[in-house]
């Protein structure tokens, strides 16, 4: 069995799952170069790649944990 430890600092929980701000922003700058692809097989890999990403952020996101905001030694 494996244990992940996923840290999403100074954003809001919210932003990484729903792909809001500078997440969303990541998102598009990959796709944006990827569609410049020729090879439409490459591109439609790569395109899936992206895809994937994205679903794992949001599952890792809509995980359970502790939001600390604004703690000093959190």
């Amino acid at each position: 069995m494996r244990f992940y430890l996923y840290s999403i600092t100074h954003v809001d929980p919210s932003d990484a799952k729903k792909q809001r701000g500078s997440f969303a922003a990541a998102f598009v700058v990959h796709e944006d170069r990827w569609k410049l692809e020729i090879e439409d097989d490459k591109r439609k890999e790569l395109m899936e790649k992206v895809e994937g990403w994205r679903k794992a952020l949001e599952e890792a996101a809509g995980l359970g944990g502790m939001i600390l905001q604004n703690e000093t030694n959190g």
